[in-house]
């Protein structure tokens, strides 16, 4: 017989992962262990910030030079 067999698993599957309600596991801390992981992820949400306010803004930009494109299209097609 097979270790895989004897052990109940079948070649090439892999074991189940456990479910986060089961006895026996435990919750992640996510609080700041020091005074360094606080400010490294305080800066990094306001880096977090700063990108989604930029990208809102090049959102932006991308949609008023679609408008622009299209009003000059349909004033090349409607006008002559």
């Amino acid at each position: 017989m097979d270790r895989e067999a004897a052990m109940g698993r079948s070649e090439g599957r892999p074991e189940p992962s456990p479910v986060a309600g089961e006895p026996g596991l435990e919750r992640v801390d996510l609080a700041p262990c020091s005074a360094y992981e606080l400010l490294t992820r305080s800066r990094l949400e306001e880096v977090a910030r700063e990108v989604a306010e930029v990208r809102s803004r090049v959102n932006s930009l991308l949609y008023g030079l679609m408008a622009t494109v299209l009003a000059l299209l349909l004033e090349r097609l409607v006008g002559r």
